[in-house]
């Protein structure tokens, strides 16, 4: 889901940022470029952190920006490569060992070799959206979710997902951080409503199922092995020293990084730490590119179309080329969707979560909006003719085959 803003093509451009936490100050600071191709540029989703790093820092996992693919590049190499089994794919994470990688691929949770291979179904995705995995030593994955559900864990051999925690009305549990020694959960409680106070980070201790607030400002916390929790703010990196014996912060915050990435509606920043104490971002903002959509025949003629200016993204084409659809991101970090049909109408209708054409007489979407339609699937069979399907809460529309 690729925002190309000015100030995000120059970090895509530049690469991907590294450096190295170290735990005493009087060592010194590496930071190294990672170039990525220039035809698989990284990709800049609307809602989730865009790369992830294995625990002992050799390969970095980044989704490009025009496949949706995910791409694994070793540190000690030139350019990394599509992992094979993982398209279309994001909310990339990595297994303790290394030896997997999981993401999601529309409603799905899914692992997959680092190597490539066929991808594994873990469980589907309550709540629409997946808000941050964490695959802790124990095999257990954490995961939060878009609704106010609360975080949910689940074997990463697959299974049923369970409740870990319940939030408070009004606010949703995401982006979670096992823990060393499986301890507690880092987790950030982001408001799931307008006028709701800033974003906090808490930490639930697993043997009490008790958690408590510990920093009353801040997005996606991640542990860093330093000994530090590590988090967002407007673009800005913080780290506080943190105690794991009483999972308690034992110092003020200090600024790490400036220039990260950062997704407000869903409270997500692109960055990810590994146990060797490297940690891995990308730079640049996320603000919505205005962008137009024209249709372009074959000799490279252009003819716009009566829309308003929007961050579309993801423009599709049905098969028999009558109809179309794009989304564009909205202020909670979710995607809207318009379509027309058939094209030569020239107007258009807002759908959510709405899957590729497949057949050309058809489109799949889902409404994730509160109230009794929540969960709904719905078939666009024309210009205002729609039907619906059944109700499966938490369902999302994902690709037609």
């Amino acid at each position: 889901m690729p925002l190309t803003l000015g100030a995000l093509l120059i970090a895509v451009v530049a690469g991907l940022a590294v450096w190295s936490l170290t735990p005493r100050l009087t060592q010194p600071v590496s930071r190294m470029v990672v170039s990525v191709a220039p035809s698989a540029p990284v990709g800049a989703s609307v809602s989730y952190s865009d790369v992830a790093i294995s625990p002992d820092g050799a390969h970095i996992i980044y989704q490009t920006e025009d496949d949706q693919a995910l791409h694994v590049r070793a540190v000690d190499q030139l350019q990394g490569a599509p992992l094979r089994g993982a398209a279309p794919a994001g909310n990339a994470f990595v297994s303790p060992d290394g030896a997997w990688v999981g993401f999601t691929n529309g409603p799905a949770l899914m692992k997959v070799s680092i190597l490539g291979g066929a991808p594994l179904t873990i469980c589907e995705v309550p709540g629409v959206d997946l808000r941050g995995a964490s695959w802790g030593a124990d095999d257990t994955i954490v995961f939060g979710v878009r609704s106010d559900t609360g975080l949910l864990q689940v074997p990463a051999a697959g299974g049923e997902p369970e409740l870990l925690t319940t939030p408070d009305e009004g606010f949703s549990h995401r982006w979670p951080d096992i823990l060393p020694g499986g301890s507690g959960v880092l987790f950030a409680v982001d408001p799931s409503g307008p006028g709701s106070t800033e974003s906090q980070i808490a930490v639930l201790d697993l043997a009490t199922g008790v958690h408590e607030i510990i920093i009353p400002r801040g997005l996606h916390p991640r542990y860093s092995s330093t000994g530090h929790i590590v988090y967002a703010v407007e673009g800005t990196l913080r780290a506080v020293a943190f105690d794991l014996d009483t999972l308690e912060v034992t110092s003020d915050p200090v600024p790490v990084v400036e220039g990260v990435m950062t997704k407000d509606g869903s409270g997500a920043a692109s960055f990810d730490l590994s146990e060797s104490g490297s940690l891995i971002y990308v730079g640049g903002t996320a603000s919505q590119a205005m962008r137009s959509l024209v249709w372009v025949d074959r000799e490279g003629g252009e003819e716009p179309l009566p829309l308003p200016s929007r961050g579309y993204f993801q423009p599709r084409l049905s098969p028999d080329g009558r109809g179309w659809r794009s989304r564009w991101p909205n202020k909670t970090g979710g995607p809207c969707g318009s379509m027309t049909w058939p094209a030569a109408l020239g107007c258009a209708s807002r759908t959510r979560a709405l899957s590729p054409f497949r057949c050309g007489r058809r489109m799949v979407s889902t409404s994730s909006s509160p109230g009794p339609s929540r969960g709904r699937t719905r078939f666009a069979l024309g210009p205002g003719r729609r039907a619906r399907a059944g109700r499966e809460p938490g369902a999302a529309g994902g690709r037609w085959s």
